[in-house]
């Protein structure tokens, strides 16, 4: 796992300036939303506008994702709008990941908590704790999303075969692929920079499930190749599956070798044998007659 995680950041660091041409609608629309969200203006036009960016930047994200999916799995067309089904699916998915495995538990590990520390320790403790819970499952269950731009059939067996691995390994990947994510979102109070900097670093979590997915296609192929050559029989032919076996063997038994050529299988009597000698009467010699 440490080498999928090594060649993810690789992956990105190669594919940046490809990354960053795709990601500039995103980036725009982002950094005007945070602008205009901070300034004290209160015009129509500004809530009308932070209103329509609520909707547009999910569907801009998820448009931006499956395009650089496209590009770097080398899948044909790059244009995310060619397939609507597609694009809602990926949207509404990537929100529900997001809302069950890193916003829920962070508001209910903070609200516990609560009840112990200041608000802010509280937070900063249900962040640490959500990356052993919630995180590694995130990290997990994102792998759903590749799938989804390469148009696989998501089955809950589909996805085990993909992401059956130990939770040490997808601990690991919370730690080094998703926790810098939480860091740079905290650290950097600058709305701006953080909306900058966030929405570039989503996309090592692109890199990452590209990286995971073309590295497990043995998986995918392993399960073909075995469920081709085990495939499910209609019972009748269950039955005459269970009879082949004998007839295969009273055939073999009921075959036997055939003598080479130019030797008789039967021996044949030699002529000496067969021909008894017919037994000779000695006879006696005349006598002379007596004078």
């Amino acid at each position: 796992m440490l080498n999928m995680i090594s060649a993810s950041y690789k992956t990105y660091g190669k594919n940046f300036p490809v990354i960053l041409l795709y990601a500039l609608p995103l980036l725009v629309l982002s950094v005007l939303e945070a602008y205009f969200r901070g300034s004290d203006g209160n015009g129509k036009g500004i809530a009308y506008f932070i209103a329509l960016t609520a909707f547009f930047l999910p569907l801009i994200s998820a448009a931006t994702d499956i395009a650089i999916y496209r590009r770097l799995l080398n899948t044909g067309r790059v244009n995310p709008f060619i397939c609507f089904k597609t694009l809602f699916i990926y949207m509404f998915t990537q929100i529900a990941l997001g809302l069950i495995f890193a916003t829920i538990p962070v508001l209910l590990f903070a609200y516990f908590l609560g009840f112990l520390f200041s608000f802010h320790t509280a937070l900063i403790l249900a962040l640490v704790l959500n990356i052993f819970v919630g995180i590694v499952y995130l990290a997990r269950f994102n792998i759903i999303l590749p799938l989804i731009v390469m148009n696989k059939k998501i089955t809950w067996k589909t996805l085990k075969t993909y992401t059956d691995r130990p939770y040490k390994q997808w601990l690991t990947v919370a730690c080094l692929v998703y926790a810098p994510y939480l860091l740079v979102n905290y650290l950097f109070c600058c709305p701006i920079s953080n909306v900058v900097l966030t929405n570039l670093f989503m996309f090592v979590f692109v890199c990452f499930n590209i990286v995971y997915v073309t590295g497990n296609k043995w998986k995918e192929q392993a399960s073909a190749v075995s469920a081709r050559i085990e495939p499910k029989l209609h019972p009748a032919e269950d039955k005459t599956a269970a009879v082949k076996p004998g007839v295969k063997a009273e055939k073999k038994a009921a075959v036997k070798k055939v003598p080479a050529a130019g030797k008789s299988a039967v021996k044949k009597p030699s002529v000496k044998s067969a021909v008894k000698k017919a037994p000779v009467k000695k006879t006696a010699a005349p006598k002379k007659p007596k004078a």
